[in-house]
């Protein structure tokens, strides 16, 4: 038995050996922890001869007889993130919910708008509706007045001296024209359009009767 030796240092001296170093640097790197050279010198004698190394438990002024065991025994176990690692981690978190906060707000808003776009188009719509029934009457009290054949195409030019309601159907239809309609704003769209244009067709057929 080497005095004063622990289960780590005859660890150490079996790897230096193995590893090829001479026995002065293996001495030397245990006397560095505290072993005597004499029992440096014995305990590498023994290993080279392959002789059973027993370690001591009597301590060495300035070692404690388990410390070295413990460090093993720490070795061993799974490696546990350092807490600088952790904090290192925060800022990656809070950047991955700061990008989904803002891509909700995006989204938000984006919803938002088309939902507004869509309640100004119906009121257009509806706007619209009133004005056609506004050239409707028009045209019934003034049989023989002209209606615009391009009445109900967007971006048609006004005839000289139309009437004002034919005007106001006129501008609230270029409106709608320069909107992205939904399908059942297109097709409501198009029933006005298609019952002014029947009944300004049928005013003209009736005005033309001798």
């Amino acid at each position: 038995m080497t005095p004063h030796l622990l289960p780590l240092d005859i660890v150490l001296a079996e790897k230096l050996i193995k590893a090829g170093c001479p026995d002065s640097e293996i001495i030397a790197v245990l006397a560095g922890r505290g072993i005597p050279p004499a029992g440096a010198a014995q305990l590498v004698n023994d290993l080279r001869a392959g002789k059973a190394v027993t370690c001591s438990l009597l301590p060495t002024p300035g070692r404690k007889p388990n410390q070295d065991a413990s460090i093993a025994r720490r070795k061993e176990r799974s490696p546990v993130p350092p807490a600088p690692e952790g904090k290192q981690r925060a800022p990656a978190v809070w950047l991955i919910v700061m990008l989904f906060v803002c891509l909700g707000l995006v989204a938000g808003s984006m919803i938002f708008s088309s939902y507004r776009e869509s309640a100004e188009t119906d009121v257009l719509l509806d706007r619209l509706a009133k004005a056609a029934l506004e050239v409707m009457r028009t045209v019934s009290n003034a049989p023989s007045r002209v209606v615009p054949a391009n009445l109900s195409q967007p971006g048609a030019e006004a005839g000289v001296n139309e009437d004002q309601s034919f005007l106001d159907y006129r501008l609230l239809l270029n409106q709608l024209a320069a909107r992205r309609l939904s399908s059942s704003q297109q097709v409501r769209l198009e029933v006005i359009t298609s019952k002014l244009d029947s009944f300004t067709a049928r005013g003209v057929e009736k005005g033309a009767e001798p």
